[in-house]
């Protein structure tokens, strides 16, 4: 079964980077920390550069129960809840919806100061902000829009294209209201939606949060096992004792 994995989806394109995250925030100076924390994403800065383990993510994905909502997890139907990301990447989980569709308008001027300047890409991308995040010598709106962009495009809301869909500059042009938004329920959201998409249409890639996903499986084994949680713990560094839980 490893190997048929293996094969299927070893060379799996994933795009969610935590240890890519870490690293750019992890150089950010005590004053842009500090503006991140006031803006609602104060749980972010304590990412941890996990590796994301393809198998794992795989084998939990093909567990999602489509119609419930729920992983099937050591014969156990387990939702995934608000309450679970927040305890776990500290956003919050009340507030504002976002939602984005066709008919969500956007700044033009803040998509040309913040699309890439690179010839014949005429979109943002992750790099483009994380230029614009880590040359940033005061934390003002600027700032905090390119990382709440990068977030989401990074961790939050990730694809497989290099690239944050611009619609969402709707949801950061007034600095004011982003720590008025559920952040959390968003990328939740995304994530079932993704995983749903992949399990389903068996789409070749698994996109969204994937580090809450590989975190998230841990957590409700712990947290429904306890028995189990001398052998999953070290999940952060390795995956190998939580396969044993999806075989």
């Amino acid at each position: 079964m490893l190997q048929i994995l293996a094969l299927k989806f070893g060379n799996m394109k994933i795009v969610c980077s935590p240890s890519r995250y870490a690293k750019t925030l992890g150089g950010l100076s005590d004053k842009h920390k500090t503006a991140i924390s006031k803006n609602g994403f104060g749980g972010m800065l304590h990412m941890k550069p996990i590796t994301l383990r393809r198998i794992m993510l795989v084998k939990v994905a093909h567990r999602y129960i489509v119609d419930k909502q729920m992983f099937s997890l050591c014969d156990a139907e387990i939702p995934m809840t608000p309450l679970d990301v927040h305890r776990i990447m500290g956003l919050p989980v009340d507030g504002n919806d976002i939602a984005v569709d066709e008919k969500t308008k956007i700044s033009e001027a803040l998509f040309f100061k913040y699309k890439s300047q690179k010839l014949g890409e005429n979109y943002i991308t992750p790099k483009a902000l994380e230029h614009g995040i880590t040359t940033s010598q005061v934390p003002d709106d600027d700032f905090i829009r390119q990382f709440v962009l990068y977030t989401i495009g990074v961790i939050l809301a990730p694809t497989t294209k290099d690239h944050v869909d611009s619609k969402y500059l709707a949801f950061v042009e007034k600095v004011s209201e982003i720590p008025k938004y559920n952040w959390g329920q968003f990328t939740l959201s995304n994530l079932l939606s993704c995983v749903q998409n992949f399990k389903i249409e068996k789409n070749a890639n698994l996109q969204g949060n994937l580090a809450l996903l590989q975190v998230s499986a841990t957590f409700l084994l712990c947290i429904n096992f306890p028995s189990a949680l001398y052998m999953i713990v070290s999940v952060l560094h390795t995956s190998h004792c939580v396969e044993q839980f999806l075989s």
